[in-house]
């Protein structure tokens, strides 16, 4: 089935300028594109469904005071798991009867009459799935950091399938915010490139690197969302100056600059603290870094300090000078060729004999 003929009015996230879009383009500015390629078994089922979903955006453009629209659209399909877990989570009930609701409904959704998606040989249940997501992101509002990853058990061997990229980002969010360092590291190594270029993943990055207290480190890697995403520059300004002026945004840079939005909702929690906020907001006027450190940064997390064991580069050289020169994100050869002699000496616990050491296997350094 097929939304794109389902027009709305909508004020788009960040301006107030009314925009006609289709449903099936709000879907995918929300990341829920995946509802306008389930397939029921049923056709009443599926216009249903779809005119059940165009109620209940034009509910959320009312910012909620339109609660008819919500009625409407519970009312329309009960296939409308948004609708669903919107009414759970905004109704009185304490959080526990919440919970078990949310559970309840993702056991519903087992039986719901969809053709099942196939991802890596294995049928999986989209509604399922996104239930899931929601009950997960329901234990990290009540900062139930340690069920929030129990939330996906059923999708765990899913590693690096792009439709999973919301589990990875819950999983990833609920380590940081419970300070579960080594679980975020392994989480993130396990992860494939395409991942680790969603605009979330790489703000979690920053700030695990502002939780371990490696700063240069975490700089690296706002650079790289700055690069990954033009528009975060341009929200940081509207969060600490709030425009005047209605701002335009169209076509797919509707789609970029919602990732951005999404990303620092993910981390309320965090952006609500002021050191962090101040942290973020110091950041629009650094000065970027170059290329060369932004990849000494980035390649750091490909290799461990056994990994230099291994390379000759670093033959001869002692394990505490290995981990000072890891830590320092000098992992090969490539990474000691924009810094002087000095710059390496300067480290603590690095001395004559271990740069020597380098320059017998091979390091070339920044000349003067």
């Amino acid at each position: 089935w097929f939304m794109s003929k389902n027009k709305k009015i909508i004020n788009f996230p960040g301006g107030k300028v009314k925009e006609e879009i289709s449903v099936s383009e709000v879907l995918k500015i929300s990341g829920l594109d995946f509802y306008n390629k389930i397939e029921f078994n049923d056709r009443n089922n599926a216009e249903n469904f779809i005119r059940s979903l165009e109620l209940f955006c034009r509910f959320l453009d009312s910012e909620g005071r339109a609660r008819n629209l919500l009625n409407e659209a519970l009312e329309e399909s009960i296939y409308n798991i948004e609708a669903r877990v919107f009414a759970i989570l905004a109704s009185n009930d304490e959080e526990y009867v919440k919970e078990k609701k949310i559970i309840e409904l993702r056991k519903e959704t087992e039986e719901f009459p969809i053709k099942l998606y196939r991802i890596s040989g294995v049928e999986v249940n989209p509604f399922e799935y996104r239930v899931s997501s929601h009950l997960a992101q329901f234990y990290i509002e009540n900062k139930l950091y340690n069920r929030a990853p129990r939330s996906y058990y059923k999708y765990l061997d899913f590693f690096n399938e792009s439709f999973f990229i919301d589990m990875h980002r819950k999983f990833l969010i609920s380590y940081l915010l419970n300070n579960k360092f080594s679980d975020y590291d392994i989480h993130y190594s396990s992860l494939g490139d395409e991942l680790k270029n969603d605009e979330t993943i790489i703000l979690s990055k920053f700030f695990y690197h502002i939780l371990v207290q490696e700063e240069e480190a975490a700089f690296a890697y706002f650079e790289k969302l700055r690069r990954t995403n033009k528009y975060l520059n341009i929200h940081l300004e509207k969060i600490l100056n709030p425009p005047k002026k209605s701002m335009h945004i169209s076509g797919e840079d509707r789609v970029k600059y919602a990732q951005i939005i999404r990303a620092f909702c993910d981390f309320e929690d965090l952006f609500n603290k002021e050191y962090f906020f101040d942290i973020i907001a110091s950041l629009r006027k650094r000065t970027p870094i170059n290329d060369r450190k932004i990849r000494r940064y980035l390649k750091r997390d490909e290799v461990t300090p056994m990994d230099m064991f291994c390379d000759s580069t670093f033959k001869q050289i002692g394990e505490k000078q290995i981990f000072i020169l890891w830590e320092a994100a000098l992992v090969d050869k490539d990474c000691f060729l924009d810094l002087f002699k000095e710059e390496v000496l300067d480290l603590e616990g690095i001395g004559v004999g271990t740069v020597n050491k380098l320059i017998k296997n091979g390091v070339e350094f920044r000349e003067e």
